[in-house]
């Protein structure tokens, strides 16, 4: 099982703050996206290019693979100015 956190307008456009999930691991980054949209359109907007992946705390691309137990979070990309 891995937990998920979206944040910031993630988490206003997907109506969830955490889940759990049940998913074979290792399992990259990106093949849990398409899993999530796959179960709901509205994880359609993690397909963001800027979207921040980051798994137990530390930010890591795409291609990076889960493991059972870890805790993978989504973030807005940030701007400042």
């Amino acid at each position: 099982m891995i937990e998920i956190r979206f944040f910031g307008l993630l988490r206003e456009r997907i109506g969830e703050s955490v889940i759990s999930l049940e998913v074979p691991t290792p399992l990259p980054v990106s093949e849990l996206i398409k899993h999530l949209i796959e179960q709901n359109t509205a994880f359609l907007w993690l397909n963001d290019l800027d979207v921040i992946s980051a798994v137990n705390h530390t930010i890591v691309e795409s291609d990076f693979s889960i493991n059972k137990n870890d805790e993978v979070a989504f973030f807005p990309p940030v701007t400042g100015g």
